[in-house]
């Protein structure tokens, strides 16, 4: 048993109840890292502290994206780059068109996109949003450029935005 999730085969776990004699929770399969032995890897390099922190209580934007910034170093530096110009500039949004230079990078990008805490702490300490397009094209904007927030988020933008080369990115 890890957690809430009991070990079913050499790679699932399986959601269990909350309490015993409680329904068991919609059951979801994960990947058991030590059935192939190979490290998933972590989304984030959590501090002893930060978790004894986070054990007490909330923990604040400040060290949460000190350690977004330390565990994902490219993406850190892709999206701040970004905030950077923008800030810069004029201009009501600021994206990276550059592919990533290997998987592991392009992994670092989605686990920061796709995770609302992250992406919310981000957005919250440098007052912009952030926004994703195919496996690599983030985009940051001014929180009142609203219009070319929703011009980028659209259906219409994500398919002029396809290439052959985009497909299995």
């Amino acid at each position: 048993m890890c957690g809430n999730y009991a070990r079913t085969g050499p790679a699932v776990f399986v959601a269990m109840a909350a309490n015993p004699g409680d329904a068991p929770l919609k059951a979801r399969a994960r990947r058991d890292p030590a059935a192939d032995g190979k490290d998933m890897g972590m989304s984030l390099m959590v501090s002893p502290d930060l978790l004894e922190q986070a054990q007490r209580g909330e923990i604040g934007d400040t060290a949460f994206t000190d350690c977004i910034r330390t565990s994902l170093p490219y993406a850190w530096e892709v999206i701040s780059g970004l905030i950077d110009y923008l800030h810069a500039s004029s201009s009501e949004f600021a994206d990276n068109q550059v592919p990533p230079p290997d998987e592991a990078a392009r992994g670092q990008l989605l686990r920061v996109i796709a995770s609302d805490a992250m992406r919310g702490a981000i957005e919250r300490k440098f007052g912009v949003r952030l926004a994703f397009q195919n496996c690599h094209r983030v985009a940051v904007f001014r929180p009142e450029a609203t219009r070319a927030h929703a011009d980028f988020i659209t259906a219409r933008s994500q398919i002029l935005n396809q290439s052959p080369a985009l497909v299995n990115c």
